[in-house]
């Protein structure tokens, strides 16, 4: 692996995102089943002749002419897209609650109309649209389009979900974290980029992989996960007031939504975690507490059950909890000691 293969290795890429990527088809053929799935969306999707529209979107909702129908068998359905710039490929879904929609991003113009089971378009109308930011979701992931003319089958009153084609991880979002919190490197050598930070917390940074460093043996032996802000993560649930009380609390796999922290971290959920021990550490200023929490956690592999090792540093700013986690693949004791001198470096920016 050569020096820029290995940095970017280390940048704290989710295995979520490559097995998406890899696995990816284009959905704007083949996704009329996530559209089956957003009728409450205003999507619509007709089966039977016994399905009326007016019933899913209430007075505000329009009548589109109903598909011809030959024995429950979808011959067309409704769709929209975003004409041109970077929200053009992001698939339609569901309805967002208005309390959920931050910023408007762009004004857009939408291509909507009928298309057959082949994805080909029947008939288009073109449509001017919002854009706007969903809180605590990159607008690289997903977010939310109005319509300010009404559709054929679309309404002005909601706000419509669009998501990126490779990031809807069976419906759990999350930012794009790569993106949203890239390594500065303060220097260039012969050897390439080095004296890498990155952001953690909300005011600092950390000594992040400085190439040169040896070899990809220390890659091989953990990956690790920055996770800013967990309020983001968790938008419906209510994080423990204490610090000291997280650790535990992110062991519950019992609770829906508990498990969301861990699932961000490579698209794995596990079937139990396990708080082995906790102890304190302070930066190398001084000025910042860390707590320190060993779990392991058991995943179905593809070979049965698999368990994994994880240290995780968690510390405070006024309330806003981060994360700094680590899974190892090889010698705990080593990668334990490595990633702690990692996070001692912490520095106000």
């Amino acid at each position: 692996m050569n020096t820029k293969k290995f940095s970017d290795a280390l940048g704290n890429i989710d295995e979520g995102y490559i097995d998406e990527a890899i696995s990816y088809k284009s959905k704007r053929k083949n996704n009329f089943w996530l559209k089956l799935g957003s009728v409450a969306a205003c999507l619509a999707v007709v089966l039977t002749a016994g399905i009326t529209l007016p019933a899913l979107f209430g007075e505000d909702g329009p009548t589109p002419p109903r598909p011809p129908i030959d024995e429950n068998v979808i011959e067309k359905y409704y769709d929209y897209g975003v004409d041109g710039g970077p929200f053009s490929v992001y698939t339609g879904g569901n309805v967002i609650m208005p309390d959920k929609i931050g910023n408007v991003i762009e004004s857009v113009t939408v291509t909507a109309g009928w298309k057959n089971a082949d994805g080909e378009w029947l008939n288009t109308e073109n449509l001017k649209a919002q854009i706007y930011s969903i809180e605590g979701v990159s607008s690289s992931t997903a977010a939310a389009l109005k319509f300010i003319d009404k559709g054929e089958a679309v309404t002005t009153s909601h706000y419509y979900v669009i998501t990126h084609p490779n990031a809807q991880y069976n419906g759990m979002l999350f930012p794009d974290y790569k993106a949203q919190n890239p390594v500065r490197y303060l220097e260039e050598t012969s050897m390439g980029k080095a004296n890498g930070w990155q952001d953690f917390g909300t005011k600092g940074e950390i000594r992040t992989i400085t190439v040169p460093i040896g070899s990809t043996y220390v890659y091989q032996m953990y990956s690790y996960y920055i996770r800013n802000d967990l309020s983001h993560i968790y938008a419906d649930e209510e994080l423990p007031d204490k610090l000291e009380d997280l650790p535990r609390w992110l062991t519950d796999t019992m609770t829906v939504g508990r498990r969301s922290f861990w699932y961000s971290m490579g698209g794995r959920l596990p079937k139990s975690i396990t708080l082995e021990a906790t102890s304190n550490i302070t930066s190398e200023d001084g000025g910042t507490q860390f707590i320190k929490a060993e779990y392991k956690t058991i995943i179905d592999g593809n070979n049965g059950e698999k368990e994994e090792s994880w240290v995780i540093y968690f510390m405070d700013e006024n309330g806003v909890y981060s994360a700094y986690a680590v899974v190892t693949n090889d010698d705990f004791d080593f990668v334990k000691a490595y990633t702690e001198s990692i996070v001692k470096s912490y520095k106000q920016k």
